[in-house]
């Protein structure tokens, strides 16, 4: 994980027992290298998410350069199902040469589950050659 990534998380821990909000699956994977760039992100929770919560503020998707910063943020909408599953939707494809960083932040400002649970902090990424 890059210190980007652990920058934009808030990674805090729940207490030991507490019940736990986590991405359960990514498309693309981390680490994948993707032929075609017009795909949305996938996520698939373990609960559904609340939207009020889980915003553009909260779920991002930006282009990074090798050492881990921010170029540019890629507009997104959000298409949530109700089962745990949201869609990262871009407008235009992604522009081919960068590695991109799926960041979902945690803790109290984060997001969070329809029980309020936050979710614990994710980062993956994958590159658009």
């Amino acid at each position: 994980m890059t210190a980007l990534g652990l920058l934009l998380l808030g990674c805090a821990e729940p207490p030991e027992g507490a019940s736990r909000f986590v991405v359960t699956e990514v498309e693309p994977a981390d680490g994948t290298e993707l032929l075609v760039a017009v795909s949305p992100v996938l996520l698939r929770f373990n609960a559904p998410p609340d939207m009020e919560l889980c915003t553009a503020d909260t779920m991002r998707l930006d282009a990074i350069r090798e050492d881990g910063t921010v170029s540019f943020e890629v507009p997104l909408e959000f298409d949530a199902t109700g089962d745990g599953f949201v869609r990262f939707i871009h407008a235009e494809p992604l522009p081919g040469g960068w590695n991109y960083a799926v960041t979902i932040r945690g803790g109290p400002t984060g997001c969070a589950d329809e029980s309020g649970t936050p979710v614990t902090p994710f980062f993956s990424e994958f590159e658009v050659p």
